[in-house]
């Protein structure tokens, strides 16, 4: 859990102390001569609809199976728990957690 935990804490801390909405307000009042790019055709973008196209493909041959990557699903148990732990350990009730 260290890097997920230190990672969770960083975001808690930010959001906390005000720099993150910061961040946001300060990119919106740069957002005319930096305005947001279109993403809809990038690389990632592309991917995902290959892999949204298989899933489909695979769904309606009856194949629910998509496959699991095991560090994937590693990383993101860890992220979740490394959360659910920065959560409570900054005094939040398991009402807000789950």
């Amino acid at each position: 859990l260290g890097p997920c935990l230190d990672i969770c804490y960083e975001i808690y801390e930010d959001v906390a102390c005000g720099n993150e909405i910061r961040s946001v307000v300060n990119a919106g009042n740069r957002f005319d001569r930096f305005p947001m790019g279109k993403i809809d055709q990038t690389a990632m973008w592309k991917v995902g609809e290959g892999v949204r196209a298989e899933r489909q493909k695979r769904a309606e041959s009856g194949d629910d199976g998509i496959p699991i990557n095991p560090f994937t699903a590693g990383a993101y148990v860890a992220l979740m728990m490394a959360t659910v732990i920065t959560l409570r350990e900054k005094g939040h009730g398991f009402s807000e957690v789950c």
